[in-house]
């Protein structure tokens, strides 16, 4: 960082990423990677520090070798690696579907169909795009007077025009 308002700048950019996540934040990074031909190695952010470690789960920092890697005594397999992950993630993080209700006077999502002409609150009439189902719901692609605007069915409290 070339001044401190540099590097204060960048803890709030990352303070407000953070604080965008709903349920669960998910902090990537690779330590090292190939860019033009030269392996560049990265640190984490300084960031990272600050937050408690009560709330941090970290995973890949020091990878537990399954009983046949040891015996090769060679580096985890990538197969390795993926059935951690894997693990970490359906031991800690459970997938919770809710349904969410149609919003009031809404159509159903099975109800909309490409060229069907539909109104909205705030875009006004606009003509269907494109639908495709998402989890119970459907994302609608709706042309608003040559405004395209991407929407769940649900959410978005379509009407029949």
């Amino acid at each position: 960082m070339s001044s401190e308002q540099d590097l204060e700048e960048e803890r709030r950019l990352m303070y407000v990423a953070i604080t965008r996540a709903k349920k669960n934040l998910f902090v990537l990074m690779c330590r090292s990677r190939m860019l033009y031909g030269q392996t560049q190695c990265y640190m984490p952010s300084r960031f990272m520090m600050e937050i408690n470690p009560v709330h941090l789960y970290k995973m890949g920092t020091e990878r537990k070798q399954s009983e046949r890697v040891k015996e090769e005594t060679s580096a985890p397999t990538r197969e390795d690696s993926r059935k951690s992950i894997q693990s970490a993630l359906s031991s800690n993080f459970k997938k919770t579907v809710q349904k969410q209700p149609i919003k009031a006077g809404g159509l159903a999502p099975e109800s909309i169909v490409v060229g069907m002409t539909v109104v909205h609150d705030r875009f006004g009439e606009g003509k269907v795009l494109k639908v495709e189902p998402v989890g119970g719901d459907a994302l609608v692609t709706i042309d608003f007077d040559g405004m395209k605007k991407n929407m769940l069915a649900k959410a978005a409290g379509l009407k029949k025009a």
